[in-house]
């Protein structure tokens, strides 16, 4: 299939925008003549441009018992947890690893250096700020990490616990009744 240029895009929207002269509609249409994907293009753009003005066959009216429907169905149990085991397990692999690095960083020290005050007075504070007394915050990048490690590893169970530990152990309790 031939590489429709950007050129002849152009030419095609204009076509369908009704922005062509007679000289150039004649020649887009011994060009459409010759070359099937040319063809091929100008039925895709016109879908769309049938679709973007709203001539569309597509109609967005709801059937007309759907407000019913929506409200038969309001009291339904609303569906469970979306993350499998398979997909929690992997989840679960990737905050295990960046626990890893970043308990890795601080083993070596290479967070060592990383410190230094946050200087706030090149900064534009609102009028009831402006009058305290603060100048710079201490940062220590290292107790910044020691805290992403210590939530990485709460989410880490929460994510062991939802998705691994409580399908394993539903699955064994409703094998045990049978």
């Amino acid at each position: 299939m031939e590489k429709i240029s950007n050129q002849q895009n152009d030419k095609l929207l204009d076509f369908l925008d009704g922005k062509l002269s007679g000289a150039e509609v004649a020649v887009l249409k011994s060009q459409l003549e010759q070359l099937p994907a040319l063809r091929e293009r100008l039925e895709e753009l016109r879908l769309i441009h049938d679709l973007l003005s709203g001539r569309s066959l597509v109609t967005s009216a709801p059937s007309p018992a759907f407000t019913d429907k929506v409200m038969h169905n309001l009291d339904k149990v609303p569906a469970t947890s979306t993350l499998s085991p398979r997909n929690g397990l992997f989840l679960l692999i990737g905050i295990v690893v960046a626990t890893a690095v970043g308990m890795l960083l601080l083993a070596t020290g290479s967070l060592d250096t990383l410190s230094g005050p946050i200087h706030l007075s090149g900064l534009n504070l609102p009028k009831a700020l402006q009058n305290l007394s603060i100048q710079s915050i201490p940062l220590n990048i290292k107790t910044v990490m020691k805290v992403v490690i210590m939530i990485n590893l709460v989410i880490a169970f929460i994510v062991l616990d939802r998705t691994v530990l409580k399908p394993f152990f539903n699955r064994k309790s409703t094998q045990g009744l049978n």
